[in-house]
């Protein structure tokens, strides 16, 4: 069994940094609490950290933190954890643990996505900086959880490392310690507008033509849902018309589609076209399309990602999982630019939801999982 290193009290370091941090508001865009909290706790152990400028770029209220844990050997291994959150105010969440079950009780989002991914990494650090290990890099990064998402708010989409990592894990997602994930839906949005005529709907209709009639044959021809291959396709909003006495000259429908491959994605936009064209035709409308990339797929090709963690795991006396993520998240930014990574489920559940909750025994599986991706890696001639 491994070690799990308890503080004074008895319980593990890892716990309370986690009920701290979950303590502190920190919605999207407003993170500089938790990382001036970051920086306090790096200053303890000891440990150099410096604060970039991406809150110039994507209007945080602070930069992504960056601590670096200089290492021997040649190997660079880099660590991701977001400090925001989506909790649409600044209350501030009321902690309880209850048989090992931590929640918020006040009607708040905690943020255990991904606050127990950020209190993993500084309680790991505390225990690597005693023994050998490789060169680590830590972000903690702001606005994950953004408006729209898009790859330019990110505050993942600035870092620009001084070093390129060799193996970069990025602690993210809902699901159990140990599972891992080196597929990640990329994400699409677009808008349709259709365009009829508009007519009075009872004294002269024949020379109207119905937008919505258009847009309700375009979401009906549509295959919504998930399909086998993992693709996702979904209509969020519909919107037309002004009185009911009038046919509708307008309509605009708008969704998303995801995949976990590009060429995918566009397979899936060919087809929303072909759809919207042929409620067109039907109905004698025309229409405006207009699309916007997010987030392009995760989808990792090297295998030793996998064999490090799945080695970390068994050092660690965790369970491996190796389960696709069926959602976006900075791994994808990091891999469009170029960085070998994967995702780490740090372990909670019910996200972005007051029914959010994590674990005592999660919270040290991660962090065990860190610091166990850090002795492999230590080793001359590491099995993974």
């Amino acid at each position: 069994m491994v070690a799990q290193h308890p503080d004074r009290k008895g319980k593990d370091h890892t716990v309370e940094l986690y009920k701290k941090l979950a303590s502190i508001p920190s919605p999207s865009g407003e993170e500089k609490q938790v990382a001036e909290f970051i920086k306090k706790e790096l200053s303890k152990i000891g440990i150099s950290y410096y604060t970039d400028d991406s809150w110039k770029k994507n209007h945080s209220n602070t930069g992504n933190v960056i601590a670096t844990l200089n290492g021997s050997g040649k190997c660079t291994v880099m660590f991701y954890a977001h400090m925001d959150t989506v909790a649409p105010n600044l209350t501030k969440a009321e902690i309880v643990e209850d048989k090992g079950a931590i929640r918020s009780v006040n009607g708040t989002i905690m943020g255990a996505d991904d606050k127990t991914g950020v209190a993993a990494l500084i309680s790991a650090l505390k225990e690597i900086k005693e023994k050998e290990h490789p060169t680590i890099v830590v972000a903690f990064t702001t606005k994950e959880e953004g408006p729209g998402k898009k790859e330019g708010d990110l505050g993942a989409r600035f870092l620009s490392p001084r070093k390129k990592p060799d193996y970069t894990f990025v602690i993210d997602d809902e699901g159990k310690a140990g599972s891992f994930a080196s597929r990640a839906l990329g994400c699409l949005d677009f808008k349709i507008t259709f365009k009829g005529r508009g007519a009075h709907a009872a004294s002269n209709p024949e020379k109207g033509i119905n937008a919505i009639k258009a847009a309700t044959l375009f979401v009906n021809s549509l295959r919504l849902g998930r399909s086998k291959e993992g693709d996702c396709l979904n209509i969020g909003t519909v919107s037309g018309g002004t009185f009911d006495n009038v046919i509708p000259a307008n309509a605009a429908v708008t969704g998303e589609l995801r995949a976990f491959e590009y060429k995918r994605m566009l397979r899936q936009l060919a087809l929303v076209h072909r759809c919207a064209k042929k409620a067109c035709k039907a109905t004698g409308c025309s229409y405006a399309f207009k699309k916007r990339m997010l987030i392009y797929p995760l989808n990792s090709e090297d295998p030793r990602l996998m064999r490090i963690a799945e080695a970390a795991a068994r050092r660690a006396n965790v369970t491996f999982r190796s389960e696709d993520m069926y959602a976006t998240c900075e791994a994808n930014i990091l891999h469009r630019k170029g960085h070998n990574a994967i995702v780490m489920r740090p372990g909670y559940w019910n996200p972005h939801s007051t029914n959010e909750y994590t674990t005592t025994e999660e919270l040290v599986k991660c962090k065990r999982l860190v610091v166990a991706i850090s002795e492999i890696l230590s080793m001359r001639n590491p099995k993974a």
